[in-house]
């Protein structure tokens, strides 16, 4: 009869023992997935140059790991940029860099990417159009004229956006904009033919060096109107 060599088989009862704590430790580990949504930012455009005419705002990441990983992740801010630096005209596929990098660890699949049509940034100059709007409160004055400063004015933006743009609209509200000699600042707005405002359009007073920023894009272009006035004659006199 074949003695049991107890240390041998303990020892080998131990290893197994090892082996599957091993093996369900690492199981454990990446137990949890969970989805987000990251939102992008795009980085180091010459917006000289370029503009971005459509870019998603979030792309979804699928991240693994244990549930004190997942917590800590759903406790953070996570958030994404596009490094834009070697972009050129068309639509892309560009990487996403996942921020913070304990969160790029623990994507399923590392490399995420978001889908980017970049455009050259076009100028053309626009006539300013005033549109009258209400009735002077005297019947002993008309108007004689309104003047606009600048007298030009240049929109730029990508190539549909500007070919839809026909001119730069001031609304002059004859109650109220005619009490100050030196004229008034009032918001100037890119339209179409319509009269619809053409969204995307920055409006800029020169066309030499134009830096195409989204924030300049949404702040309102103030253009000095000065309305002037000529005496007239009241009916029945």
């Amino acid at each position: 009869m074949n003695k049991v060599n107890v240390p041998l088989a303990l020892m080998s009862l131990l290893i197994s023992v090892l082996l599957w704590l091993n093996i369900f430790n690492t199981r454990s580990v990446r137990s949890r997935t969970q989805v987000f949504s990251v939102k992008i930012t795009t980085v180091n455009l010459d917006d000289t140059k370029f503009l971005v005419s459509d870019s998603p705002e979030n792309v979804s990441v699928t991240v693994a790991g244990s549930t004190a990983q997942i917590r800590t992740v759903m406790g953070q801010e996570v958030s994404g940029y596009v490094d834009l630096s070697l972009a050129r005209p068309g639509t892309s596929s560009y990487p996403v860099v996942v921020y913070p990098p304990n969160v790029r660890d623990l994507l399923v699949n590392p490399t995420v990417t978001a889908r980017i049509k970049i455009e050259p940034v076009l100028v053309k100059e626009v006539p300013i159009t005033v549109n009258r709007m209400g009735q002077l409160a005297t019947l002993s004055a008309a108007v004689e004229s309104v003047d606009t400063f600048p007298r030009s004015i240049f929109v730029a933006g990508s190539a549909d956006a500007l070919q839809k743009t026909s001119s730069v609209a001031v609304n002059v509200d004859l109650n109220d904009d005619v009490q100050s000699a030196a004229g008034v600042e009032l918001e100037a707005k890119p339209i179409d033919l319509s009269g619809k405002i053409v969204p995307k359009i920055m409006i800029t007073s020169s066309n030499k060096v134009v830096h195409y920023l989204e924030e300049s894009v949404m702040t309102p272009f103030m253009v000095r109107v000065r309305v002037k006035l000529k005496a007239t004659v009241a009916p029945g006199l």
